[in-house]
């Protein structure tokens, strides 16, 4: 095995280690890293989701609207439609999957 292939794998396995590490305890709640960050994330993905979602509940659309309301816009809220199209396909918010798709987007990166 020449010494470019060793190099590969290598690579390939430590991008496999630290995606398994990012997944242990996957299911915890989102307040482990930046609390402010993954709240606020949270609740936008929310609003959106409500937003998308057919038929949803009027007062869940307004609470989680002006839950959101007094939110800065800092950066464009890619993330958060990302993972309120996957509550959608989910058929429910899942706090686990901002950090699957989180932690994807690094291992491709």
């Amino acid at each position: 095995m020449n010494n470019s292939r060793k190099l590969w794998l290598l690579a390939l396995l430590l991008v496999v280690l630290g995606f398994g590490v990012r997944m242990v305890d996957l299911t915890d709640t989102p307040v482990d890293f930046h609390p402010t960050r993954q709240f606020r994330g949270a609740l936008i993905a929310r609003e959106i989701y409500y937003q998308i979602l057919p038929g949803a509940d009027p007062a869940k659309q307004a609470l989680a609207s002006e839950l959101s309301a007094g939110l800065h816009e800092f950066e464009p809220p890619v993330l958060e439609y990302i993972v309120a199209l996957g509550y959608l396909a989910l058929g429910g918010e899942a706090l686990w999957l901002p950090r699957l798709i989180v932690s994807l987007a690094w291992c491709l990166g």
